[in-house]
């Protein structure tokens, strides 16, 4: 393992919050990342580089509250080893996110946020911050500031996810990237969006409870940041086929052109060929209709607070990413897909266009009739079921305003 600290100096006082991420192909997104978390308060970033050949941009920080580490992509060992180098530092606070996850807070600093929750709550022990999600399915990433494409479709989205941010005590386990390992049987104070309540350690977990969300904090999750580096995670994930990266060469496969399909066929051969990772951002979409429908909120809800806590953050009007560096990033993908940038987004502009067509077809039958994820809450309620017959994909439902939907994602 190589080690060192990006920066100047290293700072002489222990830290009060200590960050710690993995990265795996986040060059392109690493430093804005870097930078948000910085300006919200964080005294030190302590980054896992799992990437082969280590990320070709490497991020920078004033005064070495940034500190990298090279290490093989081994999940267990990766994670212990991320327990040991974020605790060695003795912060008082330890929170663990994703490289494409940023923290938004009702206050300037996580340091403020932090002393609110305790002058109202006294002692908090664990800090939970929902996700709220956002698929970005589009050939590269966005040029747009952050603020501006969160408002382009499908929008920000309801979900229940929560990573955690955990007071320091000894003997503390992180074996979990959503919460910490406690004793189950010990009672700790655990907050989430503002509101503590006294919990057993088996209550800490990876979701939080059924409630209006986002009222003081969100976890902003863009889940898929382009079909570039989605491809890129998946032929660099694993040198074999697996659940989650899916099979680079079936990917290649499907570049190519070979019974490619469009729309709704197109979609299933990429699920098949991509993975989990492919199949999410649909998920994701029907979750946060259900969502929406059980809150009798509506499906603008998840925007419209993130919007307000966006409001005060430093690092809103700039993008997320450095598109050349994207690009270069994935030439190298590929290369392995035996494919062309002019191959490539071919079918990217093919698998957008359908996305954007299953997107709109799955809000307007949900505007209708429901959709198949709330006709079975609403069966498994013993509710009524609705008269409206739609499917998740049926772009013919409520025509109006799926074609209106459709104009807006491709006026972007």
């Amino acid at each position: 393992m190589a080690a060192d600290a990006v920066g100047d100096r290293a700072p002489a006082a222990p830290p009060r919050f200590v960050l710690y991420t993995r990265a795996f192909h986040d060059a392109p997104f690493i430093q804005y990342w870097v930078d948000w978390h910085l300006a919200l308060g964080f005294d030190r970033v302590v980054l896992l580089d799992l990437s082969p050949l280590g990320m070709s941009v490497r991020p920078t920080a004033p005064d070495g509250r940034v500190h990298v580490h090279r290490f093989p992509n081994t999940k267990n060992r990766a994670i212990n080893l991320h327990q040991r180098t974020a605790l060695h530092l003795a912060p008082e606070w330890v929170m663990v996110a994703d490289t494409d996850e940023l923290l938004l807070l009702n206050a300037r600093t996580i340091g403020a946020y932090v002393d609110g929750l305790e002058r109202r709550w006294g002692k908090v022990d664990v800090v939970q911050f929902q996700w709220a999600l956002y698929e970005h399915v589009r050939p590269f990433c966005s040029q747009l500031p952050l603020e501006r494409m969160l408002r382009k479709p499908p929008g920000v989205l309801l979900n229940r996810h929560v990573k955690s941010m955990t007071r320091v005590f000894p003997g503390l386990v992180l074996a979990h990237p959503h919460f910490p390992t406690l004793d189950p049987r010990t009672t700790y104070v655990l907050a989430i969006d503002g509101v503590a309540r006294r919990v057993r350690g088996a209550q800490v977990r990876h979701m939080a409870a059924e409630g209006i969300a986002y009222a003081t904090s969100a976890l902003l999750h863009v889940h898929t940041r382009s079909i570039a580096n989605l491809l890129d995670k998946a032929v660099f994930g694993l040198a074999t086929t697996n659940r989650k990266s899916g099979s680079p060469a079936a990917l290649a496969r499907l570049l190519s052109g070979a019974r490619r399909g469009h729309g709704e066929l197109l979609v299933r051969r990429f699920y098949k060929a991509g993975g989990t990772k492919a199949q999410l951002p649909a998920a994701h979409v029907g979750s946060a209709l259900v969502e929406a429908q059980a809150l009798n909120v509506s499906n603008a809800y998840a925007g419209e607070r993130v919007g307000a806590l966006l409001a005060g953050a430093q690092l809103r009007g700039a993008p997320m990413c450095s598109q050349p560096v994207e690009r270069a990033e994935f030439a190298r993908a590929l290369l392995v897909l035996n494919s062309t940038y002019r191959t490539f987004e071919s079918f990217a502009a093919d698998l957008e266009a359908a996305f954007v067509e299953r997107f709109a077809g799955m809000v307007a039958s949900a505007s209708v009739g429901g959709s198949p994820w709330g006709r079975r809450r609403r069966r498994m309620a013993g509710q009524p079921e609705r008269t409206a017959r739609t499917g998740p994909h049926a772009s013919s439902g409520a025509p109006a305003r799926a074609r209106a939907w459709l104009r807006a994602t491709k006026a972007m």
